[in-house]
């Protein structure tokens, strides 16, 4: 019983810290904007396009931040969306990741 409730209370606890430290200015985005964002163009761009991620990972062995967006639908489910970005501040890759179900990016 106790790995059960572990089972459904860590998920949610993770999904509510991870809510209250996206940035403010973060937004959930939707399909259409994914083509928008192509290789070689500047952090900064991506953001202007689409906004803030709601995470980022720096790789440091690679060099690489990875830019987290997600892109919810309205059955509770959604997409993330990633955009890697290199050492100079440019676009090396965008790419539809995995499928995320209980989503929470709805603003």
């Amino acid at each position: 019983m106790h790995t059960r409730l572990t089972r459904l209370l860590v998920p949610a606890l993770l999904n509510t810290i991870a809510l209250a430290l996206a940035p403010a200015g973060a937004q959930a985005i939707n399909p259409s904007q994914v083509s928008l964002i192509q290789p070689g163009m500047s952090r900064a761009q991506v953001e202007a396009l689409i906004g803030q991620p709601f995470h980022q990972f720096h790789f440091v062995k690679e060099g690489v931040t990875t830019l987290t967006y997600e892109m919810p639908d309205a059955a509770d489910r959604g997409e993330v969306f990633d955009v890697d970005v290199d050492a100079t501040g440019h676009v090396v890759n965008a790419t539809e990741a995995v499928e995320v179900i209980g989503h929470r990016a709805r603003r």
